[in-house]
């Protein structure tokens, strides 16, 4: 019996093996900057790509690859990591012992041409969601 418990032994060792998978990639895109990128994070939902540069500007790019802003971060910062939500920014610095939260805003043209309206036609509007509502 234990004969054959050391050869069953010797033969799953045979064939567990390791299996090696091929991978294959391909560059989907390439983004050529002004300056040498420092860090570059995705946002939580992948919505958006930010790179920080050498001069501690933040590059703002939407899904599809489109600069949508810059945001001067100052010379001094180093390193910046998503926050929880889609566009909260943690930024590093560690020359200025600092670590400071941004919340990135995205501003959104609506064409209200030919839209009925009641008041100036140039008026400012502010649209707010309320998400948690019960």
């Amino acid at each position: 019996m234990k004969k054959y418990s050391i050869i069953g032994f010797f033969i799953c060792l045979v064939l567990t093996f390791p299996a090696w998978a091929e991978v294959e990639w391909q560059t989907k895109q390439t983004m050529n900057l002004d300056k040498k990128p420092v860090d570059v994070v995705m946002s939580s939902r992948g919505s958006y790509i930010f790179i920080l540069t050498e001069d501690g500007v933040i590059h703002v790019y939407d899904s599809a690859y489109n600069l949508k802003g810059k945001i001067d971060a100052g010379k001094n910062t180093e390193g910046i990591i998503c926050g929880p939500d889609e566009n909260t920014l943690i930024l590093k610095n560690k020359k200025d012992k600092e670590i400071r939260t941004i919340l990135v805003e995205f501003v959104q043209e609506i064409n209200i041409e030919g839209s009925p309206f009641i008041g100036r036609a140039d008026a400012p509007v502010v649209m707010v969601v309320f998400t948690d509502y019960q």
